[in-house]
């Protein structure tokens, strides 16, 4: 890890802790220090891929960098408060036909933050689990305004939302928590955990309004497998840390976490759960009074914390990237198409069921994979194959959908 990425991630742990810095009444960090020109500009090219440049404000004041930085910040909060408005008007939409939903990540995230308008807000999303009840939410959203996108997903549909300012933002509707993996035993705890059954959402207070929202212990579920799904995409940037550690931090009393460490053995993840543990205590000011599963070497969680600096806000955004559902044993041509299969599957939701047609949805499967990496990915099946075994590899380094129990 160099220089950079270390003073990188004390400055982003120093603003995620502000309360706490400036409880004396003491506005300024006394260790902050004076930054050379050249490193203002790489910490904040690292910040701006990142969408995380209010975090620089303070340490950047006096560089050249600091209006460019206040400017993005500037226009950050802007977008929060777009967000704000729209979670505000599609939940009383949705309250006035009396549909239940739960609301996921958002403003709701936010608020487990210093300064919640410092956390860059991408789109809303909303969690419906009533079958009947999503199909009145697709006539009310359609009745007022809200464009559906065709989009192939296996757990949400997704809308967009036009200001009069033009600026068009995204809602996603989701049926299903998270995609499906291809490990059959993650499917079924996410089944059990997060079905209309189970869940019994709790009242968040939000600038004077109520939301519904998950558990602690569940939603703290959701934010490990959201990280993984980027992950086995094509990772993710340092925000999503700087989340699951702040709500981690803001409500650690209330999750069972024997509990949560059962589901994620159940769930194959046991080792990725201590691996971003382990992270957000060692960078992010995470407390090490939160109990976690295990440790993991200080040279991984090093690599790990490195990957996540490499990339962007949720990614790497390699245009070669080929969703996938999960790891491997290996990346052969066996693997690619039980990968084949599974995105059939999320293309052909009832098609899909009809075993003696897989064959005929193969092939239109195959289709389109063809087309769209020629013609959206712009690269080559070559590459493509290439990076699907390092992502698969990447996968396996944390132990993912293994049977051994870490507990």
């Amino acid at each position: 890890m160099t220089s950079i990425e270390k003073n990188y991630l004390q400055m982003i742990c120093r603003s995620c802790h502000l309360n706490e810095q400036n409880s004396d009444g003491d506005k300024e960090n006394p260790q902050r220090e004076t930054l050379s020109e050249q490193t203002a500009h790489q910490l904040v090219e690292l910040a701006q891929k990142q969408y995380m440049a209010p975090f620089l404000l303070q340490d950047l004041k006096g560089t050249a960098c600091f209006e460019y930085v206040k400017r993005q910040a500037k226009m950050m909060m802007f977008n929060y408060y777009q967000i704000e408005e729209l979670t505000i008007k599609t939940t009383q939409l949705l309250e006035a036909e009396h549909i239940p939903y739960i609301l996921l990540k958002g403003i709701s995230l936010a608020a487990c933050y210093p300064v919640p308008e410092y956390r860059k807000l991408g789109d809303l999303d909303l969690l419906i689990l009533d079958q009947e009840k999503l199909e009145l939410t697709k006539k009310v959203l359609k009745d007022n305004q809200y464009e559906e996108e065709e989009e192939e997903s296996d757990h949400h549909l997704t809308y967009f939302y036009k200001f009069s300012n033009g600026r068009r933002h995204i809602i996603e509707v989701h049926y299903r928590i998270v995609g499906v993996y291809h490990y059959a035993p993650t499917n079924h705890v996410i089944d059990q955990v997060f079905s209309g059954q189970h869940l019994k959402p709790v009242i968040q207070r939000i600038e004077g309004r109520n939301y519904p929202v998950l558990p602690p212990t569940e939603y703290t579920f959701y934010m490990l497998h959201h990280m993984l799904k980027h992950y086995l995409y094509d990772g993710f940037g340092i925000r999503l840390l700087c989340d699951f550690s702040l709500y981690v931090e803001k409500n650690g009393k209330d999750i069972d976490f024997t509990q949560l460490n059962e589901w994620c053995s159940k769930s194959g993840m046991a080792y990725f759960f201590a691996t971003i543990m382990d992270c957000c205590k060692k960078y992010l000011g995470l407390s090490k009074m939160i109990p976690g599963m295990l440790s993991i070497p200080e040279n991984e969680c090093d690599q790990f914390m490195t990957q996540i600096l490499g990339g962007h806000e949720v990614g790497n955004e390699k245009q070669s990237s080929l969703v996938y559902s999960g790891t491997y044993r290996r990346a052969n041509l066996l693997a690619c198409f039980k990968e084949g299969h599974t995105q059939m599957k999320v293309r052909f939701p009832k098609l899909g069921r009809i075993v003696p047609i897989w064959p005929v949805l193969w092939g239109f499967t195959f289709y389109h994979f063809v087309k769209n990496t020629y013609k959206v990915r712009n690269t080559t099946l070559r590459q493509t194959i290439k990076d699907f075994k390092t992502d698969n590899q990447r996968a396996e380094n944390l132990h993912l959908f293994e049977k051994k129990d870490y507990s």
